[in-house]
Parts: structure tokens; C-alpha cells; sequence
């Protein structure tokens, strides 16, 4: 027969193991709910990780956890692991601007990306992630998540705020560009896409014109600042722009005859080889033919693209149209870019010559002689 003492210590070694296997239980339980406090966004506990070893048992006992409930269950992955399955409920945006408020920018993305592809406000988490890259001088990264909303969001207010952050922080970058350490192809890219949304932007088209300048792109140059010739604020920079755009190299002065008609001057021009009388208007800012010209050679009309033009008589809806060459005397401008203009009164003139093209020369109209003399700007 078993003894009195022998039963004490088998007694004394099951409750010993009982003891062990629930402080084993109460440890793991802990690690698991700790785990899922670090995903919810508790930090109110001390984070200790749940090794893979422990899976089996942390399945078998989590229907006894008061604390794990069925919107929250362990997931075995193939490499033995536990994914936590979050609800977007467990979600918060104070927690995102706490974060944000200790500048612990890292743990903000984590939180913000786990949310990619739920039921939180995608685009919201893209404004919030571009306005972070931004904070931690990441701008390809934060102009990417912003074109991202510009691409989902479905209110119109909302759309707007974030195209006026896109530009504005595209301008900063414009003219603090050496500290960025970018390229302008790069920042040309991006103004462009940006006007695919902001189309009637001014500021923004002044914007491309200077960078295209800068990268001998004249076309481009040309094109999005006569745009920004719509924003009469803004036109003597766009003119400025014009005027240092390719033109003939003159050797001295050129003298070109004009035609008197009344108290102003026609000169005779070739557009695309069609003859042309363009009447001299220093105060235009874009050159142009008239609707009546445009209307016998269709031709001409090549790779149009929408402006709002401004005129003593008011602003009007027209295009610009892109000509191979234009021909004034002995020079020759190739690749421009002609507005068709509403002329009324232009029974002897087909269009105007205005400071696109008259300001990329220092020039002067005799009267007297009748005559427009040309010659190369100083630098």
C-alpha cells in the first residue's frame, strides 16, 4: 500500500503542476492580449510578443477569454504565426494626431496603412499619409498619396483643398528648389499633372512656362504662358517669359517695311506659306489671325488648344493653334503658336502681330518712314 507520505507528495506534485500550467496560461493570455492592445492602439500595457510555439494553445483557450471576442480572432499563418484580424471600429484618428503630435511619424504610416483597403475614409488616410511624407521631407512621396485622392475623393470641396495643397506646395518647392535636391523634369512632371486638374489655373501655367523655360522646352514655354496671359496680374511676367524665347539671330538692325492704314501699320507677313497682312498692336500680347482668315484656310488650324483671351472689349473663350513657321521679311519664326482672334473692323488685315512676337527684339516703329526696325535684345 501506498503510505501517508508518498500520497502527500503526489498530491503536493499535482498541485505544483496545476499551479505551473495556469501561471504558463495566465503569461500567455497576457502576451495575446497585449499583442492585440498594440494593434487596436492601446498602449496602456507593456508590449511582449507571442512566440509561434505558443499557437495551439492560445486557440484552444481563447474561446474561455473574456477579453477576445469574435470580431477579434487569432489567425494561424504558414509559418506558424498569429495574424490579428483589427476591425476598422478599433480605428482612431486621435490616436493618428497623437502620433503626429510626438512627431513618431514611422508609427503614424504603420497605423495609417493598415487601414489601406478598409472601411476608414480612403482618401482622408492619403491626405493625412502626403501631409506626414511632408513633415518628414519626403516630397515624391507626399505629392504621390495627394494625387491619390485627386483620384478618389467624391466631394468637390474636398477636391479642391487638395489640388490648392498640391499646388501650393509644388510652388514652394519651385522656389526653394536647391534645398529639395530635385530635378525640374521631375517638377515639370508633376505642374503638368496638376493642370490636367486645374486647367484655368493661371498661376500654375506661369509655373510650367518659367520651368520649361529653364529646361529649353520654348514650345512648352510659350504655350502655358500665353495661359497665363489670362490673369492680366500675371501678364507681364508670361510676356517676360515670351520675349526670351528663340527668335532669328540679327546681325545689326533689320528695317522692315510697313503699310499705313489710317493712324496705324500693317506688315505683310506668310504663315505656313498663305500671305498674311498683320496689323502691329503693342498692346497685344498674343499674335493671332482672325476668325475670318482661319475660316478659308482650315489647314492651318493644327493641335488647338482652349484660352481665355482679355481685350479692351472684354475677355472671350477662343484657342491657340500651333503653325509650322511664320515668315516677316528675311526672318523666320518656326514651331509658334497663333490665337484665333474675334476682329471686328479687319477688312484690311487678316490678324495681329503683337509682343510675343514683337518683344523677343528690342524695336522701334518709324513713323516716318514707315518702317519697324529690329534688333537682338541685351542680355
Amino acid at each position: 500500500m501506498v503510505n501517508a507520505k508518498t500520497l502527500f507528495f503526489i498530491a503536493l506534485g499535482v498541485f505544483l503542476g496545476f499551479i505551473t500550467s495556469e501561471y504558463r496560461n495566465l503569461i500567455l493570455l497576457q502576451q495575446r492580449d497585449l499583442r492585440i492592445a498594440e494593434l487596436t492602439g492601446d498602449s496602456s500595457k507593456n508590449c511582449i510578443s507571442i512566440e509561434p510555439d505558443h499557437t495551439n494553445h492560445l486557440i484552444n483557450s481563447s474561446t474561455n477569454n473574456k477579453h477576445l471576442t469574435s470580431s477579434v480572432l487569432p489567425l494561424v499563418n504558414q509559418a506558424g504565426g498569429i495574424k490579428i484580424s483589427v476591425p476598422s471600429s478599433a480605428f482612431s484618428w486621435a490616436e493618428v494626431n497623437r502620433l503626429m503630435a510626438l512627431a513618431d511619424y514611422d508609427r503614424a504610416i504603420t497605423v495609417l496603412q493598415q487601414q489601406l483597403g478598409g472601411t476608414v475614409n480612403q482618401a482622408q488616410i492619403w491626405v493625412t499619409l502626403g501631409q506626414i511624407y511632408k513633415l518628414q521631407k519626403q516630397p515624391a512621396a507626399a505629392l504621390d498619396a495627394w494625387f491619390r485622392v485627386l483620384r478618389i475623393e467624391g466631394d468637390g470641396q474636398k477636391l479642391e483643398a487638395t489640388q490648392v495643397t498640391i499646388k501650393n506646395y509644388l510652388l514652394q518647392i519651385k522656389e526653394n528648389f536647391a534645398v529639395f535636391g530635385l530635378d525640374y523634369p521631375w517638377l515639370l512632371a508633376e505642374l503638368d499633372e496638376l493642370s490636367k486638374y486645374r486647367a484655368s489655373d493661371a498661376e500654375l501655367h506661369l509655373a510650367i512656362a518659367e520651368i520649361a523655360l529653364k529646361l529649353n522646352d520654348h514650345y512648352q514655354a510659350q504655350y502655358h504662358a500665353l495661359l497665363a496671359m489670362s490673369e492680366p496680374s500675371l501678364q507681364m511676367r508670361a510676356e517676360t517669359i515670351l520675349t526670351k524665347l528663340d527668335a532669328p539671330n540679327l546681325i545689326g538692325q533689320v528695317s522692315i517695311p510697313l503699310t499705313r492704314v489710317g493712324k496705324q501699320f500693317v506688315v505683310d507677313a506668310t504663315v505656313d506659306g498663305y500671305p498674311v497682312r498683320l496689323l502691329l498692336d503693342t498692346g497685344a500680347a498674343i499674335s493671332g489671325l482672325s476668325a475670318g482668315f482661319t475660316a478659308k484656310y482650315p489647314e492651318l488650324l493644327k493641335g488647338q488648344k482652349p484660352i481665355r483671351i482679355n481685350t479692351a472689349g472684354g475677355s472671350y473663350n477662343t484657342f491657340l493653334f500651333a503653325v509650322n513657321n511664320i515668315n516677316i521679311g528675311d526672318l523666320v519664326f518656326n514651331q509658334h503658336m497663333l490665337v484665333q482672334l474675334s476682329l471686328a473692323n479687319s477688312s484690311y488685315f487678316d490678324g495681329l502681330l503683337g509682343v510675343d512676337i514683337l518683344g523677343r527684339f528690342e524695336f522701334v516703329i518709324d513713323q516716318d518712314a514707315a518702317v519697324l526696325k529690329l534688333k537682338m535684345r541685351k542680355n
